[in-house]
């Protein structure tokens, strides 16, 4: 799959390493899913499109740890 990187913020180190680890087995498409079915976690995932370019996509909570 496409996804290079996944990083989870949640309430505790243990549960997001788990997520974020499960996101890259997963694959962008389900990693996408059950991030958007738990309102507890935020994330950031990076991934190439199909001409291997670098796309970002992040969960609305995590703009608040993102800067310019």
């Amino acid at each position: 799959h496409k996804l290079l990187s996944a990083t989870v913020i949640t309430d505790d180190c243990m549960t997001a390493d788990a997520l974020a680890t499960a996101c890259m087995v997963m694959g962008l498409e389900k990693a996408r899913e059950m991030i958007l079915g738990m309102e507890e976690i935020d994330a950031y995932l990076v991934y190439s499109d199909d001409e291997g370019n670098f796309k970002t996509w992040f969960t609305e909570g995590m703009i608040e740890y993102l800067s310019d």
